[in-house]
């Protein structure tokens, strides 16, 4: 019954109508209770079981760097090496770098060129031998086409700025070789083809490398004196007065090294990069450094630790370990040692670099080779001198690759097992345990790492701290045990006034009065910083388990049910009858229900986009102009989605080419250290073009995103994860070496 406006009433019968929508049934299907249990008593029965991916912390571990904000912390690349023309002695502001007294003409720039790396070959020359036909060879054994490096035909010293490489993520790896003869007395040539290990040529001077009268280095050696406390740099006094190459290396940044790609069922301890570097702040000119790096645990001393690993498998002969700077010392009897099994456990075998060592048990799972693990000699006498013969064995410890000798090899499934020692370089920074498994209170937090400068001439115990942060920006716990401008008891002001991290608390009206924020006030970042702390970075955990890569693997049968004849009664009483597999419907009984329809709209008017409307005005808007019991499904689109076609990487980052720009249109490339983000505009507002030239990190993973799609749901203004479609690579990761 309705009413008109002069009071009149009358009754409507039926109304017939016409509409057309796209409908979805909805499945009533029978509610289901499965015990899940890794393992069940008598008076079990597993139905079902889940699977899902294998956590690892290269994967559900994120880190955001922030250790660049002091200059002096920044990393450095191979372009901005210096030659220092006729000088003894330099200053530096970081205690990592390398430096030589070996250059020549680059052969495509034509510029004076410095070599910092050399490679000692393995065999020694005995009374009267000489070394013949050096070259330097490719990862497939030919000869390298370049001319950048310099061999020594007299000492077999090949100097060169190369290095071997291999990336875990996609294995892709790149390695050198280095092939010689020695000429024995009797005429015999023996070849040896061994792998790439590049030494810095010039290092740390030692006692023996003093003159004891003088004080000074002796004139021969390859060595220099660093001096620290003396000024806002570091003094570094040289052998000679001459000319001199200087590279700070990618190793020269104090910074927050993520763990090795380890399981669920180990510890995920990040590292942080040991260095030390001088910075001029507002309170004076301070010293960086891990001043808890010297008190960790070593074995069997200073600065060597001993690690029994998984390492990753290269190729079939090649081992990368997990580790670089392997020691090996025949005075102290340190060597490295592999065992490799098959994917079931079964022993394959088993290598020693321990000449004692040969035909010994390995581990109760077999016995070592009799073959030594790094004999570079090839097999056979009399080689020509023109061949360049296979590896047998060989070690570059430098970068921990290990070349297994010939006829031993691995197969894509074998486990490698790797003992060794190495030098450290990193602290593990062990206070806090990032796997998720372990340690769930670290999920949806942010843990930052931050370290306390020391004035010169002043020595603290203890120099890194944390603060684990809530979503809310709000630090909820810490170890700063020092006393900050402003704050005498660190506790307190967490607990009740408030401390806050990168947000201002003017901004939260729910924020206590007296709240601080951290990265304002007290670090190098803030504009008011009274501390000149400096954050390394900040380190999250991504949950565990993501719902879409759950299998449920469902081991029951079919059975049970109604007796034929009783369905129809039973169906009457109780409709949860028509739930049984042998009576209803294997995939539930379906019902009508509302209609959904799509909608797109240009990116380009949404406010997180640029541009004027919020994500719920579009929404409101759409729901305003349907009809009622339907929902829109809303999504934004570009008005260009460029495909990327290649890359080619280059000393500073990645150039990329893509397809070609329709006139009048603008998209940017984003970059992030996760396929997750945080996204970043790295180049913007591009236009007219189809390649340009990305800037990356060097030995840092980099996803990359030329524009992709962007949405309503979820504010999303960057690349998503695009897929390969037809062999066209859409979201790349790269890495530099």
């Amino acid at each position: 019954m309705s009413h008109n406006p002069i009071g009149h009433s009358f009754t409507v019968g039926e109304v017939s109508f016409t509409t057309r929508s796209d409908t979805y049934l909805n499945i009533q299907k029978k509610k289901e209770n499965v015990l899940f249990r890794s393992s069940s008593n008598e008076s079990n029965v597993n139905l079902a079981y889940v699977q899902s991916e294998t956590i690892n912390s290269s994967v559900n571990l994120s880190i955001a760097d922030r250790s660049s904000s002091l200059i002096e912390n920044r990393q450095f690349t191979q372009l901005q090496d210096q030659i220092l023309e006729g000088v003894g002695s330099f200053t530096i502001e970081t205690d990592l770098f390398l430096v030589t007294d070996v250059f020549i003409t680059d052969v495509v720039t034509q510029r004076r060129l410095p070599l910092f790396y050399v490679h000692v070959p393995n065999a020694d020359l005995g009374v009267g031998e000489t070394y013949g036909d050096i070259r330097v060879l490719d990862y497939n054994f030919n000869n390298l086409t370049t001319t950048n490096y310099k061999i020594d035909s007299v000492t077999g010293f090949v100097y060169s700025n190369l290095q071997n490489s291999f990336d875990s993520t996609t294995g892709i790896y790149n390695l050198f070789y280095i092939t010689y003869v020695i000429k024995k007395t009797n005429g015999v040539l023996e070849r040896y083809t061994e792998i790439l290990n590049s030494r810095p040529v010039f290092n740390t001077a030692e006692i023996s490398d003093i003159d004891p009268l003088s004080g000074l280095i002796l004139p021969d050696r390859k060595v220099y004196i660093l001096q620290e406390d003396v000024g806002s740099k570091f003094i570094v006094q040289l052998p000679n007065t001459t000319d001199y190459g200087l590279r700070r290396t990618s190793s020269s940044r104090i910074q927050i090294v993520p763990p090795p790609d380890t399981g669920p069922d180990n510890p995920w301890f990040t590292r942080v990069r040991n260095g030390k570097f001088i910075h001029t702040g507002v309170t004076g000119i301070k010293k960086f450094r891990i001043a808890e790096f010297a008190v960790q645990s070593f074995n069997p001393y200073f600065p060597y630790k001993q690690i029994d690993e998984t390492s990753y498998r290269v190729n079939s002969r090649v081992i990368k370990t997990l580790r670089d700077k392997v020691v090996i010392s025949a005075a102290e009897s340190i060597y490295p040692e592999v065992v490799v099994t098959k994917e079931d456990g079964t022993f394959k075998f088993a290598v020693t670099a321990n000449p004692a060592r040969l035909g010994a048990d390995a581990f109760g799972l077999g016995f070592f080779s009799n073959v030594l693990l790094g004999d570079s000699k090839v097999a056979g006498t009399g080689l020509n001198a023109s061949s360049n013969g296979i590896a047998s064995s060989s070690i570059d410890s430098g970068g921990g690759f290990i070349v297994l000798p010939a006829g031993y090899e691995m197969s894509s499934t074998d486990i490698v097992r790797s003992i060794y020692t190495y030098v450290e370089t990193d602290y593990e920074f062990t206070t806090l345990d990032f796997n998720p498994l372990s340690s769930a209170d670290l999920l949806n937090k942010r843990v930052s790492l931050v370290i306390r400068p020391e004035p010169l001439g002043t020595t603290f115990d203890a120099s890194l701290y944390y603060l684990i942060v809530n979503e809310d920006g709000l630090v909820i716990d810490t170890n700063i045990d020092f006393t900050l401008s402003g704050i005498s008891d660190i506790d307190t002001t967490i607990l009740e006034s408030g401390l806050w991290y990168n947000r201002d608390p003017d901004t939260v009206s729910w924020a206590p009065s007296g709240s601080i924020d951290f990265v304002d006030n007290y670090t190098v970042e803030g504009e008011f910083n009274s501390a000149d702390i400096l954050i390394l970075g900040d380190v999250y955990v991504r949950n565990a388990i993501r719902p879409n890569s759950l299998v449920i693997n469902d081991i029951r049968v079919r059975g049970g049910g109604l007796r034929v004849g009783e369905f129809i009664d039973a169906a009457e009483t109780n409709p949860e009858a028509a739930w049984y597999w042998d009576v209803g419907v294997w995939d539930g009984k379906p019902y009508p229900g509302a209609a959904s329809f799509f909608i797109e709209v240009p990116v380009e008017i949404l406010v997180k986009c640029g541009g004027s409307l919020t994500n719920d005005f579009v929404r409101t808007t759409a729901n305003n102009h349907i009809a009622l019991g339907t929902y829109p499904v809303v999504h934004g689109y570009n008005v260009y989605e460029p495909t990327v076609t290649g890359l080619n990487y280059t000393q500073s980052g990645v150039v990329l080419t893509w397809t070609s720009t329709p006139p009048d249109t603008y998209f940017d490339i984003y970059v992030a250290p996760t396929e997750q983000g945080p996204w970043s505009v790295t180049l913007s507002g591009l236009t007219g073009i189809d390649s340009a030239e990305v800037p990356l990190a060097s030995g840092m993973n980099t996803f990359i995103s030329v524009a992709g799609k962007k949405g309503i749901d979820g504010d999303i203004c960057y690349g998503g994860m695009l897929e390969e479609v037809d062999g066209i690579i859409r979201f790349i990761q790269v890495r530099l070496p």
